[in-house]
């Protein structure tokens, strides 16, 4: 992980159910449960203010489907 494209100094927040956050160092990092890994800045800013058409919260959203109907 690379502290000068990752690094936020503000608690991110986004409506997303695929975004988490984690504390460390006193900056924060956020992640993508569809990507599996952490975003860059810029992401983040975008899965904060656009989560709602975001690509990746569709793929997630259609893998949950599946995961619902074979269970």
């Amino acid at each position: 992980m690379y502290t000068a494209i990752h690094a936020i100094y503000h608690r991110p927040s986004s409506g997303c159910e695929f975004f988490e956050y984690e504390e460390t160092e006193g900056y924060y990092l956020a992640k993508c449960k569809v990507l599996g890994r952490y975003l860059t800045k810029d992401a983040a800013i975008k899965c904060e203010n656009y989560w709602r058409t975001c690509p990746y919260r569709k793929i997630g959203l259609q893998m949950m489907e599946v995961e619902e109907t074979t269970s």
